[in-house]
């Protein structure tokens, strides 16, 4: 595990790390990962791995042994640097400017050692995912009118940055899949909600999850403490549409996104400013497409970082 140090503490609130175990080799591979249209080279991996390994002070990393290094600590790495492809490519997409904030950071922060050794590359890294200077640069987002954010809730509910669902949880699959047929010939998801689901609190609301009086979730709060299953079955769902049966370790649900005129006061009151930017760049990160070098890993959307493969 990476030790903790003031430095070492910035990189791993940068990004969520997973338990891991095992080793990765470094390959002669092109790129290692791509981000939406954007490749992460090998090249690029190696120049900052090399630093990364041969600095425990400052990292806590353990040093590469003949070309071999520690497989979690490879895979954080991985995930630093998608995670500053994400930040760039939603602030380029906003039209927002972050270099003075970064250099500021830099300058301040980084001014001393272990940061003022570093390289350019990895303090230009740590300036982008920090989350001081990263939440700094996101909330100058400008906050979408209410048909923008109608727009975006149409191409997909989670690019948001909000989770406005309903759902019915059953013990089985099999009673899943009755009461996914049962809406798709027309049932009301509400009104089966409340006659069928498991889940009493939700029932009561015709299975709307809220959160007190919205009617909608914040998508970080979804990732961060909801089951890892539903979490991904809410992932893939759409609005109006209900889910496929998924399983959690509660049972099985079918989910809906809500339809947007059931939502959209509370969707349009929560994007306020600063809150806005965060919700639109959660949103974004949760539904980019991220693919992993295989000999690396996969990338895992649910906790942002990059997982084991089995």
């Amino acid at each position: 595990m990476i030790r903790r140090t003031p430095l070492r503490l910035a990189l791993a609130t940068a990004a969520t790390v997973v338990a891991l175990s095992g080793c990765a080799t470094f390959t002669n591979t092109d790129v290692v990962a791509t981000v939406g249209d954007e490749d992460i080279d090998n090249d690029d991996f190696e120049v900052l791995a090399d630093e990364f390994f041969a600095n425990p002070i400052a990292f806590g990393t353990t040093p590469a042994v003949e070309g071999r290094a520690d497989g979690e600590q490879s895979r954080f790495l991985l995930g630093l640097m998608v995670l500053e492809q994400l930040v760039d490519q939603f602030l380029d997409h906003q039209g927002i400017d972050a270099s003075e904030i970064q250099q500021t950071y830099i300058d301040t922060a980084l001014a001393a050692p272990p940061g003022a050794d570093l390289s350019d590359e990895w303090q230009h890294l740590i300036a982008a995912i920090d989350e001081a200077p990263r939440l700094q640069a996101i909330t100058m987002a400008q906050v979408p009118d209410i048909d923008e954010l109608r727009a975006l809730y149409a191409e997909n509910p989670v690019t948001t940055g909000l989770v406005c669902t309903r759902h019915i949880l059953v013990e089985t699959r099999a009673e899943a899949e009755r009461v996914f047929d049962e809406l798709a010939d027309g049932a009301d998801f509400a009104a089966l909600a409340i006659e069928r689901s498991i889940d009493t609190t939700a029932a009561a609301t015709g299975g709307a999850l809220r959160s007190g009086d919205n009617e909608c979730i914040p998508l970080q709060t979804v990732l961060g403490s909801f089951d890892p299953g539903f979490v991904a079955g809410m992932l893939n769902a759409r609005e109006g549409i209900p889910s496929e049966p998924v399983e959690s370790s509660f049972g099985w649900h079918v989910i809906l996104h809500r339809p947007w005129d059931e939502v959209a006061e509370s969707v349009g009151r929560l994007h306020q400013p600063g809150d806005s930017g965060v919700f639109l760049f959660d949103g974004f990160a949760a539904t980019a497409e991220v693919e992993i070098d295989a000999r690396l890993g996969t990338w895992d959307s649910i906790s942002s970082a990059v997982a084991p493969i089995g």
